[in-house]
């Protein structure tokens, strides 16, 4: 949802935001570019990113970067500070879409229902290009653009929240499974394991036996 509503914004508002700031024909056209030029920069660096880091708190971040940088363009009034607004929502977008992506083909554990999840984050796309679509059809000339922008925003919190909630839910169940003290894998060593540091005692007692 995200790529198909920062996407789509640019081609919806750039001409309302021309006209308001005076831009000349060069201006308004790389208004449009700059955020697809860094959509590209930072879906080259996303590999590298989502290896090092925790791929969830990449997609927190830039989701929410995404959702204020929104709202600050909706309130710029010069036309260099408009371009760094779009060109930081560019990153926040190709960070986002290439490591969820990741992401998700990593969480699920069946291959099927990894292909459906695919295919429900792809149908995503259209219906953010359809929320920009109609706002700017009902909002641009009666509210202005800038209350487009913000309106636009307004999807970007759902996987926002969601996000939050998965991270911070499966942290609560990694917890919750730890403090138990009984694991799936203690049950495939020997049945007699009780904790983690059994677990490895275990397995350094069979490498040494093998050696």
């Amino acid at each position: 949802m995200v790529d198909g509503i920062e996407l789509y914004i640019p081609g919806v508002v750039n001409q309302a935001i021309s006209c308001e700031l005076g831009l000349s024909y060069v201006e308004e056209g790389w208004l449009g570019v700059i955020m697809y030029i860094t959509i590209a920069i930072s879906a080259l660096c996303a590999g590298k990113l989502s290896s090092r880091y925790d791929r969830r708190l990449i997609i927190i971040i830039s989701l929410y970067a995404s959702i204020v940088f929104n709202v600050l363009s909706a309130v710029i009034h010069n036309y260099p500070t408009l371009m760094l607004s779009r060109a930081l929502i560019g990153i926040t977008v190709g960070l986002n879409v290439n490591v969820a992506i990741i992401f998700l083909s990593e969480e699920v554990s069946s291959k099927r229902v990894g292909e459906q999840a695919i295919l429900i984050l792809s149908l995503t796309f259209p219906v953010g290009a359809g929320w920009v679509a109609v706002c700017g059809y009902f909002l641009i000339e009666s509210m202005g653009w800038r209350v487009f922008l913000v309106s636009t925003s307004i999807p970007l919190a759902v996987p926002a929240i969601l996000m939050l909630h998965f991270c911070f839910g499966s942290k609560e169940k990694i917890n919750a499974t730890q403090s138990n003290g009984s694991t799936s894998r203690n049950d495939l060593a020997d049945g007699n394991l009780e904790n983690m540091d059994d677990l490895e005692e275990y397995v350094v007692e069979k490498e040494n036996k093998k050696l």
